[in-house]
């Protein structure tokens, strides 16, 4: 008992339930799983089980006989075939128990004869209902429980929303209407009688009594599901529109059962359910996926066929698409379902027009779905408006549509009548469609509907007059129009020939379908208060490049007393009324659950405005679905501007509306400015690290450098922006300044100025252009020097270069300083000498005063061995030269080094300078720790006279160095190397002497420092 109340509970959620099971009714006839003793038959000629579109049907009973009636059989709704008998083919089983009266009460009720009665969630127990003769039940949404339910004649039952109905006995006895005009999945019977044929025998009467069966009788119109534990029977001429899962099921003659889809899970929606046109009136059905909650499925592609399910050979199909109009009989197969959705038209003569429709879907992430609706009815004679199409207008602005007295000529066809001439009245009501719900009413020339008090005069001629029709919100509306008896007596003598209303006949009506999309999309505020037309003006600033912000979109009507732009303007440009709620009105319907679905968007694209040639901006996607507002607007969050200027943000639907382009709304909104300045540098030293011993490298004074430094306008993430440069104005962009110091260790940095020392590519004639990538600059680039001073100084450990802003722009941008010298994501500070500017490092690294020194020796000893000759690079320690341990890059020259000789004992024996490997080949060699020696060998000449040679020797370093007036070439330039000698020409050399053998006297030439002078080695 606990597990059937547990079921019980569960299915008073009724698509709470769906979540729960596989599925109840999954095709037209089935038993459920486990069952025992299931069984279908025909027991009559002419019965037919159908599933449009599907050319097999599964019968899922054990027993299923039909030996006799072999025209008893399945159809696809236009050709017949043999029934496939597939007893495993079952609904899942809820396991029904005969209801007590702990379920369904101890009241019981009844519906008197020629009365409606209505019952709804707090009145939905009874042991006993009977419904009287000629009288109607109305159920409202919810699910309730009957011992049993009887209709007596011409008695029938109308739900308002779903119902579920849980009962063990149901009794129908003719001419009964259950659901006529709503929907089968609306409706579903539970039958809980445990009663079945125990023997069943195909030829022998049935023994189950009536009352035990769920059954009905002639002629009945029924639309429902049906979830039986016992037995079904549909009787003879009977119809159900729906589906059966029952343990029994038996078919008499001429009955029919037509599935109308599964019942949960996906559903192939059809809009409206249900509708009365006028003669000639066209309705516009549309067909949509939806997914088990409800909501679009707008990914669903595929074909639909559609097809009049019911005995009416006058209603036809039209595609919109169509341009030849042409009206298909009954069916129309392989229309473009895409974005979840496809519209026809429906047109015909005569009423109790039911519709069935198939979804074939070209992906497997969707199946195959079927869905149902109606009935729909047309009268033979009436008013067409917009020849049956749609009235396309903008909220506010409204259009012009004719309208035509009609008859119908069959088909879908109509003539007008052109003998009706004069002033034809009408009342008018709106009907919301798209939505469902609304507050605002449309408007027929001039007047508003639905005015009780009230009728609108449309005059005729030749059978044709005009409407103006308003509307002053978006979505689909219909307006009915209904012939009504002229206010005035004198008015309805206007035209002998004018239809007017007869007494006991139903009144002529038209029907007016209008299409409304919002006037356009204002961009609004929304947590940010965006610029005006007068920030906009005077270029004030708004927020940094790259800054989040936020704006909000909202949907608005058109309004003649604020009209903005031409005529069909292809953008609306912004206006603060816009924005106001007392001042423009908005379209509330828009954003309701129901009304036609559409995406909301900021164009990915803002598109610049200032400054003029500025690149615009991409800004990502923002979109949000239509049922997404918050007080009538839809708040786009986190949005950013990476650059710099004034750009144009535009507002747009994701797709049309009601097959309508909504206007884009566009807005101004900035200026946008730099968040501050940034720096990139690279600079090169002289002598690279690979080549210094301490790893770091170094430069030496009057030593060229190549270095290269860009000045950015950044946004707040630290990206340069592009469109900084582009601006004109005196004071829109900076302007810099650069100076270099020997800097003291505290922080920020400051120290002694050594700018005017700095040659070579600086800042001074630098100016904001674009950069690679397009990115503002102001960039320098090229060789660079610290030129040595009147006297040897330093060293500079380090020199630290810097830019400063020297004018400020109109925002007062300045470089992203570091607090402190540890801090990272920012430039070290450098203070500019004698003043308070701080400016940025760009490059900072030591700087020595060196020279070139070679060696000497005098050999008094040995005239044969081999001696070596320094050559030594030194730097200015502070106090003196000492041997610049750290050079390994400076070089040392045979082709460009000279030699003179100055004392030699024979012209013919020369001492011979060699490279440490004893080549003698022209070329260079690099220093080692500031050193090289070069061997200098003597040649052994005549031993009988004493070896005596002296010369002297040198290294070219720059351009000019010469012998006897003869240039040297073949040598690097090393001109930071010069130091000191005595006279012009000598500054381009350094020099060394070197002395064999033993003198006499003066004989020979003594320099200042030579070694061993004293001629004893030492």
């Amino acid at each position: 008992m606990k597990k059937y109340l547990v079921l019980l509970l569960a299915l008073m959620s009724f698509y709470t339930a769906a979540n729960k099971v596989d599925n109840l009714f999954p095709g037209p006839v089935q038993a459920p799983k486990g069952m025992s003793k299931t069984q279908f038959s025909f027991h009559g000629s002419n019965a037919s089980v159908e599933w449009f579109g599907q050319n097999k049907i599964n019968v899922g009973f054990e027993g299923y006989h039909n030996s006799i009636w072999a025209n008893n059989l399945c159809t696809d709704g236009f050709s017949k075939f043999i029934c496939t008998h597939e007893p495993n083919h079952r609904a899942t089983n809820l396991e029904l128990k005969l209801l007590s009266s702990k379920e369904y009460g101890k009241v019981s009720g009844s519906c008197q004869a020629e009365t409606k009665c209505t019952l709804g969630p707090s009145s939905n127990k009874f042991s006993s209902y009977r419904v009287n003769n000629r009288s109607t039940l109305i159920l409202e949404a919810g699910t309730y429980y009957f011992g049993s339910l009887d209709l007596n004649s011409q008695a029938n039952i109308v739900v308002n929303g779903v119902v579920n109905i849980h009962l063990n006995q149901f009794s129908a006895w003719g001419d009964n209407d259950v659901n006529a005009n709503g929907q089968p999945r609306n409706l579903v019977f539970y039958h809980h009688n445990q009663k079945i044929e125990e023997n069943y025998d195909p030829y022998a009467a049935p023994t189950v009594p009536k009352e035990d069966k769920f059954t009905f009788n002639t002629t009945s119109n029924i639309k429902t599901y049906i979830y039986s534990s016992g037995v079904v029977e549909i009787p003879f001429g009977g119809r159900l529109f729906g589906s059966v899962t029952a343990r029994q099921l038996f078919m008499l003659g001429e009955s029919e059962i037509i599935y109308s889809g599964e019942l949960y899970g996906e559903q192939l929606h059809i809009s409206p359910e249900t509708y009365a046109a006028s003669a000639c009136e066209k309705i516009a059905i549309s067909f949509s996926v939806k997914d088990s909650n409800g909501n679009l499925n707008s990914q669903a592609e595929g074909l639909l066929s559609v097809a009049i399910s019911s005995k009416n050979d006058d209603a036809c199909w039209i595609n919109p698409n169509d341009a030849s109009d042409t009206c298909h009989p009954k069916r129309i197969d392989n229309v473009m379902l895409k974005d979840g959705q496809a519209s026809l038209l429906l047109a015909g003569m005569g009423g109790s027009i039911d519709v069935v429709g198939s979804f074939v879907p070209s992906s497997i992430n969707v199946k195959e779905l079927i869905g149902s609706a109606g009935p729909y009815s047309f009268s033979p004679s009436g008013y067409t408006v917009n020849n049956g199409r749609p009235i396309e207008i903008i909220a506010g602005k409204g259009a012009s549509a004719p309208i035509k007295a009609v008859k119908s000529v069959g088909a879908g066809l109509c003539e007008t009548e052109d003998s009706i001439q004069g002033k034809i009245f009408f009342t008018t009501t709106t009907n919301y469609e798209r939505p469902k719900s609304g507050t605002k009413k449309a408007l027929v020339n001039g007047n508003e509907t639905d005015d009780p008090n009230g009728v609108t005069g449309v005059d005729f001629k030749n059978g044709e007059g005009q409407l103006e029709v308003n509307y002053f919100d978006a979505g689909h509306v219909s307006v009915d129009l209904e012939v009504a008896l002229s206010p005035n007596a004198d008015d309805a003598l206007d035209a002998e020939n004018q239809r007017r209303p007869k007494p006991e006949t139903p009144p002529e009506k038209g029907r007016a379908n209008i299409y409304a999309r919002p006037y356009t999309l204002a961009i609004c505020n929304a947590g940010t208060v965006l610029p005006d037309e007068e920030d906009i003006g005077l270029e004030r600033p708004f927020l940094r490049a790259g800054e989040r912000f936020n704006l909000a979109l909202r949907p608005i009507i058109w309004s003649k007393d604020h009209m903005v732009g031409p005529k069909a303007a292809s953008i609306i440009p912004w206006r603060s009324e816009h924005c106001l709620v007392n001042k423009w009105a908005d379209t509330p319907n828009f954003w309701k659950s129901d009304a036609p679905p559409t995406t909301v968007a900021l164009s990915p694209t803002a598109a610049i405005s200032s400054p003029p040639g500025g690149e615009s901006v991409t800004i990502g996607e923002f979109s949000k679905a239509h049922t997404e507002a918050v007080n009538g607007r839809y708040k786009f969050t986190g949005i950013a501007v990476d650059d710099v200027g004034t750009y144009r943000f535009y507002s747009k639907l994701g797709s049309t509306y009601l097959g309508m382009e909504v206007t884009p709304s566009e807005r101004e909104v900035g200026r946008f400015y730099p968040s501050h300045f940034g720096i990139a540098s690279e600079f090169k030293r002289g002598v690279d690290a690979a080549y210094d011993e301490d790893g770091n490298g170094f430069t030496y004074l009057d030593q060229p450098f190549s270095g290269e430094f860009s000045i950015h306008a950044m946004d707040i993430n630290d990206k340069p922006v592009s469109n900084y440069h582009r601006y004109t104005g005196a004071t829109d962009k900076a302007k810099f300044e650069d100076w270099v110091i020997d800097s003291v260790e505290h922080y920020p940095y400051d120290g002694t100025d050594l700018s005017s020392r700095w040659d070579g590519a600086r800042l001074n004639s630098a100016r904001w252009a674009a950069g690679t990538g397009g990115v503002s600059e102001v960039k320098v680039s090229g060789n660079m020097m610290i030129r040595k001073g009147n006297r040897e100084d330093g060293p500079f450990a380090p020199l630290r270069f810097a830019v400063g802003v020297a004018t400020n722009d109109r925002d007062n941008t300045a470089f992203e300083l570091c607090a402190n010298d540890s801090d990272l994501g920012c430039s070290k500070s450098v203070i500019k000498p004698g003043e308070t500017t701080f400016g940025a490092q760009i490059a900072e690294g030591p700087f020595f005063f060196g020279r070139m020194r070679i060696g000497g020796f005098t050999e008094t000893q040995d005239f044969s061995g081999e001696q070596m000759l320094p050559v030594i690079v030194e730097y200015w320690n502070g106090s003196h030269f000492e041997t610049n341990v750290r050079d390994n890059a400076s070089f040392v020259h045979l082709a460009g080094s000279l030699r003179d000789q100055l004392v030699s004992n024979s012209k013919n024996i020369e001492t011979q300078i060699q490279w440490q490997n004893g080549s003698t080949a022209e070329g260079k060699e690099s220093v080692s720790q500031g050193v090289y020696n070069l061997k200098v060998v003597p040649q052994q000449g005549n031993k009988a006279v004493p070896f005596r040679e002296q010369f002297r020797f040198w290294q070219c370093l720059a351009v000019g160095c010469e012998v006897d007036e003869t240039p040297i070439s073949g040598f690097i330039e090393q001109p930071w190397l010069q130091y000191g000698w005595e006279s012009a020409t000598e500054l381009k050399k350094t020099s060394g002497l070197v002395t064999y053998g033993h003198y006499r006297g003066s004989d020979r030439l003594i320099y200042k420092g030579e070694k061993s002078i004293t001629l004893t080695g030492e």
